[in-house]
């Protein structure tokens, strides 16, 4: 009798103990899903303007993966959304190539843009309102981009290949190292004068497209140029 007493005083005990270690291990992952976003690249404070309207970080993404020493420089804008961790992801490429995609972050698409003055004015059409936002200044050379050979005084030296495959590397490197919490998130890729285009041939270009082959799900693609858009 005394060993039944003792088991049906124990297991009520056991069971409490397992739910207070589940609440325990779910609080840690809520916790550790908060602080995903970069800490050290977070922006406080913009120039003449303060604190952003929503969270944003600015640092470099490593491209070492394809080009060694190539480091490229990213900026992020979450959206306005209450669910922004749940919000789709967007990507915003300028062309050229050579032109800055921060043109287009505070020209175009950004929570805030460049006004008459010179000042930063909030944007009503800002892309944030429905999506997290960000963007990339790619090849190394462009913007606060850098290779290798920026260090020693040297140029980039920068193809379509490579450009593709250092942007592939970066890209990897924003939903692995940065960002993990936003890699089940739809994410689109989007631009202008660089037409993009994805396969599952794996990263390489030609003249004019990007070509990239990511574990990240791409659920869209939009370009704003002239030449036509074909999948293979």
């Amino acid at each position: 009798m005394l060993k039944v007493a003792t088991q049906s005083n124990t297991e009520p005990a056991n069971s409490q103990h397992f739910i207070c270690e589940m609440r325990l291990a779910f609080l840690a992952l809520l916790t550790l899903r908060a602080r995903a976003a970069p800490a050290a690249d977070a922006v406080t404070s913009l120039p003449g303007y303060g604190k952003p309207p929503t969270p944003q970080y600015s640092g470099y993404l490593d491209a070492g993966a394809a080009e060694p020493g190539t480091m490229l420089h990213y900026w992020f804008a979450a959206s306005s959304l209450p669910n922004a961790h749940d919000t789709p992801v967007v990507l915003w490429l300028n062309g050229g190539p050579g032109s800055s995609s921060v043109l287009g972050m505070l020209q175009e698409q950004g929570p805030l843009i460049i006004d008459r003055d010179g000042g930063l004015m909030e944007n009503p059409y800002a892309w944030t309102k429905v999506a997290n936002f960000f963007v990339v200044e790619s090849p190394g050379g462009v913007g606060y981009s850098y290779c290798a050979a920026m260090k020693t005084g040297g140029s980039c030296s920068n193809t379509d290949i490579t450009t593709a495959k250092a942007a592939h590397a970066a890209l990897q490197d924003f939903f692995t190292s940065k960002f993990p919490e936003l890699r089940g998130n739809p994410f689109y890729i989007t631009g202008a004068g660089a037409i993009c285009r994805v396969t599952d041939r794996g990263p390489i270009a030609t003249p004019g497209f990007f070509r990239l082959r990511l574990t990240q799900r791409v659920w869209g693609l939009t370009i704003d140029a002239g030449t036509p858009l074909r999948n293979r």
